[in-house]
């Protein structure tokens, strides 16, 4: 069993267990529920509210997503890097995507899209932009 974190405020992240994707669906006082990503499959996971001890419910209509399950991981991986390094995202992203294997590739979202989301994460960490000129602070000594 296995978390991929969610970028999302307050997101749980995808849960992995036994090569199948689940999202958070409910919390109640002792257990959580989880359901699977897969429309409309109706298959679920409950895990106590520390998530472990998982047990099935719900049988999947559908077969394993294993391909899936790493497109996940490699696109939290590409999220990371372009958090803590200073590489392009052209780069990140091209390193990353020589670990796929080609049926894994067709799973992933066009370059566009992922270097945006690569660029979005990265401007997280920057402080937000002032609206005018009175919101604009500049602290220490600056020779103009």
């Amino acid at each position: 069993m296995e978390i991929i974190p969610s970028n999302k405020r307050g997101g749980t992240g995808k849960l992995i267990f036994n090569d199948f994707i689940y999202v958070k669906q409910k919390e109640t006082g002792n257990y959580i529920r989880w359901r699977c990503v897969q429309r409309p499959c109706r298959g679920c996971l409950f895990t106590t509210l520390t998530i472990t001890q998982p047990r099935e419910g719900v049988a999947h209509n559908h077969s394993s997503q294993g391909d899936l399950i790493e497109v996940l991981k490699c696109r939290q991986r590409m999220k990371s890097r372009a958090l803590c390094s200073h590489d392009k995202p052209t780069i990140v992203f091209a390193e990353e995507m020589a670990s796929l294997t080609p049926s894994q590739m067709r799973l992933m979202p066009s370059e566009d899209t992922i270097k945006r989301t690569l660029r979005n994460n990265r401007r997280q960490n920057y402080p937000k932009e002032p609206a005018s000129l009175d919101e604009l602070k500049i602290e220490g000594k600056h020779i103009f």
